[in-house]
């Protein structure tokens, strides 16, 4: 007398049916994450340039909510900035990099 195997209650379905949903969700935005990242190209570089020119103050924060760029990127960019002359370097630390236009 068997009965045969017992079948999964609907609390379990809905579980599996909403891990899956959000593991579907986590794939994607992964896939949004790695798009969003920036390489520095010469028209980065040229708009940051146009930016910058504008500025009183350059300062990684302020050059990465201009350009909509992460800070890390901001910071390349003020380095690359710094080499060409379009920026003169005021202070820096391991974290901070202030500097000003040249112009200025």
């Amino acid at each position: 007398m068997g009965g045969g195997k017992p079948k999964k209650p609907l609390s379990a379905l809905d579980k599996s049916s909403r891990r899956k949903a959000t593991e579907l969700i986590k794939k994607s935005k992964e896939e949004k994450r790695v798009s969003s990242y920036y390489t520095i190209t010469d028209d980065l570089i040229k708009k940051a340039t146009r930016v910058v020119s504008d500025m009183d103050v350059v300062t990684p924060s302020a050059l990465a909510s201009a350009l909509g760029v992460k800070v890390s990127i901001a910071k390349s960019l003020i380095r690359a900035l710094l080499r060409t002359g379009a920026l003169k370097l005021v202070d820096k630390s391991r974290d901070l990099i202030i500097a000003v236009p040249e112009s200025k």
